[in-house]
C-alpha cells in the first residue's frame, strides 16, 4: 500500500510538471505575439526612412533644376 501512495505522489508531480510545461508554452505564445505585434514598428520605421529619403531625393532634383 505503501508503494501506491508513492505512485500516486508520483503521478500527481508528473502532471503538476505536465501543467507547468503547459503555462509556459502559454507565456512562450503571448511573448511571441508581443514581439510580432512589435515588429509592425520596424516597418513604420522603414516608412519614415523612405520619405526621408524620398524628400531628400526631390530636393536634390530640385536644386539641379533651378
Amino acid at each position: 500500500m505503501g508503494t501506491n501512495k508513492l505512485d500516486t505522489c508520483r503521478i500527481e508531480i508528473k502532471k503538476e510538471n505536465i501543467n507547468m510545461a503547459k503555462e509556459n508554452d502559454d507565456i512562450r505564445d503571448i511573448m511571441d505575439k508581443q514581439k510580432k505585434e512589435q515588429n509592425p514598428n520596424n516597418s513604420s520605421n522603414k516608412n519614415k526612412w523612405l520619405v526621408i529619403y524620398l524628400l531628400a531625393f526631390f530636393v536634390v532634383i530640385y536644386l539641379l533644376l533651378r
